[in-house]
């Protein structure tokens, strides 16, 4: 049993229970995703999602929820639970439920009814696009009936009651296979023994989900139901109910399950953070990936080489960061060459972007730091060479290498950074150009480190150049500038200027490191990881309030983020060393209690910029993730110090 648990008091509050989601990924990007209790708040909620091979469509949600009912003689115990109209619940399967434990790919929930105790605990495979669900009977002799309730739709729209579904059905071993519409693929339902399916063939109307309701969008549908499986079951049996692409061999679902359930315990915050992060590492035709979150990110090309580090401790080999870093590689090489007959990989966003190659090069730091310079120097030494020769020649399509030595982004009319939403008319909502901070800081780390790879003093001397008019362009006498254009000074309070203490090259003294974390404490640091914004600005906006606007405009004007927590930890036990631990420990409490909070076990995408911290957008990040685990790291080294 893992340390993520709830009890009977908790799950039956329907206050509580609804606001804690659960998402649970396989290596092939597809997921298990509800809440606690099994009802889904939002359209991207399903029993199994995934990934679509049909143009248009990113992730296909075939079955929307699995309900159970156990048959005691004539007595009927539904645990299911789903809303319609106007808040009204029904099933109210919540009250049946005793304990709810999370523990890394897998979550097992306890009920009681009827004088039947029942386990069942439910995994998605690790190499396949498929659910298995085992129901332990614990204690009692029962029926029972397995309705699975049908979607078939991408995940962004929603399913209305219509006559183009196919209701026809072929049975298979212990089970049905069955396709609502052309083009989806086939869903094989199947269970461990015999059993009796019983074809009912009609559609649950109204279903709604307050989480889309919130978000400003459409909240309501209708789902179907092909049927039902019935099955005997007696105390101290189990039964697995499996629903893949594929038909398998009914004998050998109880070993797939067995293999998919980690043999290690959910019992520490590490545990979790690693587990989660290693779900978002994805493998696909001999390419790796990191897909940026669940559930409808794919995968962000900064995103992947930021979360390099936290990957590493998670417990990835050397092999799979080599894939990992080859597959963001090869599109770099791509963009840098200007070689694209053969197109982008489509799994992979935003590779022209500005900072993407220097995020690059601090990802072969990282290595190095992890696997040894000698490593670095004879995988990525070369890549390294071209991705600074290709900026100081001023190659690339959106960086200018100016006079002085620093980068030059064009970022008023077109987002160029990480802080890229933008309004209703296209521009972005927090412009940022000429200078930037974090773009200059990492363009100063990777010439230092490329001088340390290649021992060439070349690249040295011109770090030492943008060191020095660093300084000279961002250093306001407090603390640093966001972004310097021409006549335009951006004073605001923002967290890019940690990357300025916290690379293992800063070009700042002590002093300066000092004033940028004092400041960054003082204004930007909450329980949930740092503010994109200080709340003293004019155009702080904490909340995501007024639909998908509101959200774009809050992302970046005050929103928190947890993976500014690896910046800024590192930084504050750079300034203070040892003598800082306890508060920079302390700092991290509020990331530990988010694991019980909102998506179990992950973070959220981002949180509101005040109290109470409210998440926001998607349900598990992976930088996020990352970042803090390797805050945890950095903490752990000075801990045992």
């Amino acid at each position: 049993m893992g340390y993520l648990k709830f009890d009977k008091f908790m799950l039956a509050d329907l206050g509580q229970s609804l606001q804690k989601e659960i998402i649970i990924p396989n290596k092939l990007g597809a997921y298990y995703s509800t809440t606690t209790i099994g009802c889904n708040t939002r359209k991207y909620h399903g029993a199994l999602v995934v990934p679509s091979e049909i143009e248009g469509k990113q992730n296909l949600l075939l079955i929307s929820s699995i309900d159970e009912t156990l048959i005691q003689n004539t007595a009927e115990y539904n645990f299911g639970v789903h809303e319609y109209s106007a808040g009204y619940f029904s099933p109210n399967g919540q009250n049946y439920m005793r304990l709810f434990d999370y523990n890394s790919n897998s979550v097992t929930v306890t009920y009681r009814a009827g004088g039947t105790l029942v386990e069942k605990c439910v995994t998605l495979c690790e190499n396949e696009n498929r659910l298995i669900a085992r129901y332990k009977i614990l204690s009692g002799n029962t029926t029972i009936k397995i309705e699975p309730t049908l979607a078939f739709r991408d995940t962004s729209e929603l399913c209305m009651e219509n006559n183009s579904v196919h209701r026809e059905y072929k049975a298979i071993s212990n089970g049905i296979a069955l396709s609502l519409y052309n083009e989806y693929p086939m869903l094989n339902l199947q269970l461990s023994k015999k059993c009796e399916f019983v074809a009912t063939g009609y559609w649950k109307n109204n279903i709604e989900y307050f989480n889309e309701r919130d978000r400003g969008y459409h909240d309501r549908e209708d789902l179907y139901i092909a049927g039902h499986f019935i099955v005997e079951a007696k105390e101290g049996e189990e039964i697995y109910f499996t629903a893949g692409l594929n038909e398998c061999k009914t004998k050998d679902i109880e070993n797939a399950f067995n293999s998919q359930i980690k043999k290690g315990s959910a019992d520490t915050m590490e545990y979790v953070l690693q587990q989660t992060a290693k779900s978002m590492f994805v493998e696909k035709d001999g390419k790796s990936y990191m897909m940026a979150g669940y559930p409808w990110y794919k995968c962000i090309a900064r995103n992947m080489a930021i979360a390099i580090p936290g990957l590493i401790s998670a417990g990835l080999t050397q092999k799979e960061i080599d894939s990992y870093l080859d597959t963001l590689g090869k599109e770099i090489e791509k963009m840098m060459s200007e070689s694209t007959e053969k197109g982008y990989d489509q799994n992979i966003t935003e590779i022209e972007q500005p900072d993407v190659v220097l995020w690059y090069a601090k990802a072969i730091q990282d290595y190095a730091v992890t696997f040894g310079k000698s490593a670095a120097q004879k995988k990525y030494v070369d890549k390294l060479i071209r991705i600074v020769d290709f900026i100081k020649n001023g190659k690339h399509i959106n960086i200018e290498f100016t006079y002085n030595g620093l980068l030059y982004i064009h970022g008023w009319e077109k987002p160029m950074t990480w802080m890229n939403a933008v309004g209703v008319n296209g521009m972005p909502i927090t412009p940022r150009s000429g200078w930037t901070v974090e773009i200059n800081a990492l363009w100063y780390n990777a010439l230092k480190f490329t001088a340390e790879l290649t021992g060439n003093s070349f690249y040295d001397q011109l770090a030492d150049n943008v060191g020095d008019n660093f300084v000279a362009i961002f250093w306001n006498g407090s603390y640093l500038f966001d972004f310097v254009d021409g006549d335009h000074f951006e004073r605001s309070v923002r967290p890019n200027m940690l990357w300025a203490v916290a690379l293992k090259h800063s070009p700042l003294n002590g002093e300066q490191q000092k004033a940028v974390v004092d400041m960054a404490t003082k204004e930007l640091l909450t329980p949930k990881g740092i503010r994109s914004l200080s709340p003293y600005s004019d155009n702080f906006h904490w909340n995501g309030a007024g639909g998908q606007q509101g959200r774009d405009y809050a992302a970046f004007q005050g929103a928190v983020y947890p993976w500014l927590m690896g910046a800024y930890i590192e930084s504050y036990l750079r300034v203070y060393k040892q003598s800082g631990y306890s508060f920079a420990e302390k700092s991290m409490h509020g990331l530990e209690d988010e694991l019980f909070n909102n998506t179990i076990g992950t973070y959220s995408e981002m949180y509101d910029g005040m109290a109470p911290y409210k998440s926001c957008e998607g349900m598990s990040y992976g930088i996020n993730v990352c970042e803090v685990i390797r805050a945890k790291q950095i903490l752990g080294k000075f801990e045992a110090e």
